[in-house]
């Protein structure tokens, strides 16, 4: 009888154990660029331990990076026909904490309306952003936590 709960416990944890490997999310590491909409629908990680660069006009959505939720570098987003960046409002962390060459920049997106998704992922950046050239964001980042 001791056995078989033994056992059975023992397949209960293996079991968890093997859900909470699942679980855990894809890291990508090194610096990524994703240039075209396929390549960010077929985009599978939960963290980069890098640069993103995202860029092309072609780029029209960012659905593919919904569960993104970590940077470890600086995010870059230059020249795409996006017009919010809605789907990284899960994205928690841009850049590492106490260093100062991560950067948030967003350059160029002539159809962007809206970034304030970004908002509480970039905060720990400090003053080191550069949102530019997106013609129809009428306001300027002005966020306080």
């Amino acid at each position: 009888m001791k056995k078989n709960i033994y056992s059975t416990v023992f397949q209960a944890l293996a079991i968890l154990f093997l859900l909470f490997i699942d679980a855990q999310g894809q890291i990508f590491n090194g610096n990524l660029t994703l240039s075209s909409q396929a390549e960010v629908d077929n985009f599978n990680y939960d963290e980069i331990d890098g640069d993103l660069t995202i860029t092309g006009i072609s780029i029209t959505n960012l659905n593919g990076l919904s569960e993104l939720f970590t940077i470890r570098r600086s995010l870059r987003i230059i020249n795409t026909s996006l017009t919010n960046l809605d789907p990284l409002v899960n994205l928690s962390r841009i850049g590492r904490p106490g260093v100062n060459n991560d950067s948030l920049v967003v350059r160029g997106n002539v159809y962007l309306v809206r970034y304030c998704a970004l908002f509480p992922a970039a905060f720990n950046l400090r003053n080191k952003y550069d949102v530019s050239g997106n013609a129809l964001i009428q306001h300027h980042w002005n966020y306080q936590p």
